[in-house]
């Protein structure tokens, strides 16, 4: 088969997966970002086991390896939720799993960012801490490209894809699949990256691009 028709062919199929691979990094960014910032507030609270919980507990969840948690939640969190005798069922499909697994990197990135933000708001630098605000899409890219490990636990994105694309047309064709693959990420992550510049300038234009 030729290598320009397979692409073609096949596209709308990996292109569906990479837009899992975004809902899941949207949701972990939200779930993560929110979080960090319940964390952060805390932080300043005036009673001492609280402040301390808001202060370790992103540090501690930060330095904590995605995979293990992506594996952990898979096993540990039920397919379904059950409320009062099977009226109410919550369904926790994988994709869902793995973004609250990857809800730790969003939140320890918020906790540190917003921390540094408040300083910034306080001493009267305004357009210094609402930098917060594009700062935190450079962790959603990171989050984006962190969503591809979650293949390994069932979720149908674009890697999973991949794969089963290779198992069907041939393992021949693993070098462009992989390599196509790799450059949706990176456009992706290169289309934010520019979003993310322009709204460092609309913000404050005296910031290096």
């Amino acid at each position: 088969m030729d290598n320009f028709y397979i692409l073609t062919t096949w596209s709308p199929y990996l292109l569906s997966g990479i837009a899992l691979n975004l809902l899941i990094a949207i949701l972990a960014t939200i779930i993560g970002s929110l979080t960090g910032a319940v964390l952060i507030w805390f932080s300043y609270s005036r009673i001492k086991i609280i402040r301390w919980f808001g202060t370790i507990v992103p540090n501690v969840i930060g330095a904590v390896p995605s995979l293990f948690l992506l594996f952990y939640l898979a096993i540990l969190l039920p397919n379904e939720i059950i409320i009062n005798s099977g009226e109410i069922v919550i369904s926790l499909p994988n994709w869902l799993k793995a973004a609250i697994a990857l809800a730790a990197s969003p939140l320890a990135f918020t906790s540190r960012s917003l921390r540094e933000s408040i300083k910034h708001w306080n001493a009267g630098n305004r357009n210094e801490a609402l930098l917060f605000i594009p700062n935190l899409t450079n962790g959603f890219i990171i989050t984006l490209l962190a969503s591809s490990g979650s293949s390994l636990v069932g979720v149908n994105e674009i890697v999973s894809r991949t794969n089963n694309l290779i198992k069907t047309i041939g393992t021949e064709y693993a070098i462009l699949l992989y390599s196509y693959a790799g450059l949706i990420f990176v456009i992706s992550a290169f289309l934010i990256s520019f979003i993310v510049r322009h709204l460092r300038k609309s913000i404050n234009p005296a910031v290096a691009l």
